[in-house]
């Protein structure tokens, strides 16, 4: 048997839910051949990829955050806090992420803000399920990463 790697398109790019900040990313196709030539595999991580999309998009936690987001969505007051809170944490995010310092009344009004949406039913819910998927999602990268782990940590 033959085994065959044809590599395409490859590239890093910014991953926030990897340690590094970065995945290197490859779309490459893994062609087994038999003796005669037949192709036995034809593997693309580009389609696993979606494959895993599509599944996760029907995990029970998506399911779950969806449905919280929905009612989150169909409460005006729910909504407005929401969006304020997403806005606030946003661009808190953009400063830190360009070096920018971010000032005592800025955290102060985050935190005030973090509070207030906490206490709302729908939101609290929201966010509990968001934290359920990211768990899952964090278990998935420790797994597809698991081959860099392990080649970066038997280099020490």
């Amino acid at each position: 048997m033959l085994l065959l790697l044809y590599y395409e398109n490859a590239g890093f790019i910014f991953n926030p839910l990897n340690r590094y900040g970065y995945t290197y990313v490859n779309s490459f196709v893994i062609v087994a051949r038999d003796d005669e030539g037949g192709v036995i595999l034809m593997s693309n991580l580009q389609e696993q990829a979606n494959q895993l999309e599509q599944a996760l998009r029907e995990s029970k936690e998506f399911q779950d955050l969806k449905q919280a987001y929905e009612a989150v969505m169909s409460d005006e007051i729910a909504k407005q806090m929401f969006e304020n809170f997403r806005e606030t944490q946003l661009n808190l995010q953009e400063k830190h992420m360009q070096g920018q310092d971010i000032s005592e009344e800025e955290i102060e009004k985050a935190r005030q803000i973090v509070e207030t949406v906490q206490q709302h039913d729908a939101i609290s819910k929201l966010m509990e399920e968001e934290q359920k998927l990211n768990n899952v999602i964090n278990e998935i990268s420790q797994t597809i990463t698991k081959p860099l782990e392990e080649l970066y940590g038997a280099a020490e």
